[in-house]
C-alpha cells in the first residue's frame, strides 16, 4: 500500500514540477504577445486622451485590439501573468514593445511633417459661373 502511495505522490510531484512552457496551452506566443502588448498600450493611451469622446456603453478599445488578434481578455491576461512571472523575459519583451511604439510614433511624426509641408488648397473661381475648384498654392 505504501508503494502505491509513494508512486502516486511521485507522479503527482512530476506533473506539478513539469516545465510550464510545454504544459501551458492557452499562452499567446511571445512574438504575437509583444505586438498585442504594444497595441494595447497604444489603445489605452488613445482611450485616456479621448475618454470624453467614448460612449460609456461602448466596448473598451483594448477589447477591440484583442479581438483583432483573435484572442480574448482571459487568454491575454493569463499570458500576461505567465510572462510577468518570468521577469527577465518580460523585461526583454517590454523593451521590444517600447521599440514598436517608438517606431510608430516616429512614423506618425514623419507623416505629420510631410502633411504640414504640403501647400494648402486655395479656392479659385472656375470659368463656369457659380463653381469653385481647389488648386494647390505654390
Amino acid at each position: 500500500m505504501r508503494i502505491y502511495f509513494l508512486i502516486g505522490s511521485l507522479i503527482t510531484l512530476l506533473f506539478a514540477c513539469s516545465d510550464s512552457e510545454t504544459g501551458e496551452k492557452d499562452i499567446i506566443p511571445e512574438k504575437k504577445m509583444i505586438r498585442i502588448m504594444a497595441d494595447v498600450v497604444l489603445a489605452k493611451e488613445i482611450y485616456v486622451q479621448n475618454a470624453t469622446e467614448f460612449d460609456k456603453d461602448s466596448i473598451h478599445p483594448v477589447y477591440s485590439v484583442l479581438k483583432s488578434y483573435g484572442t480574448d481578455s482571459a487568454v491575454f491576461y493569463k499570458s500576461l501573468d505567465y510572462y510577468a512571472k518570468r521577469t527577465e523575459e518580460f523585461a526583454r519583451m517590454y523593451k521590444q514593445v517600447e521599440q514598436i511604439i517608438q517606431k510608430k510614433k516616429d512614423s506618425l511624426d514623419k507623416t505629420v511633417k510631410i502633411k504640414l509641408k504640403k501647400p494648402p488648397l486655395v479656392k479659385k473661381k472656375d470659368s463656369i459661373p457659380g463653381t469653385l475648384f481647389f488648386k494647390k498654392q505654390k
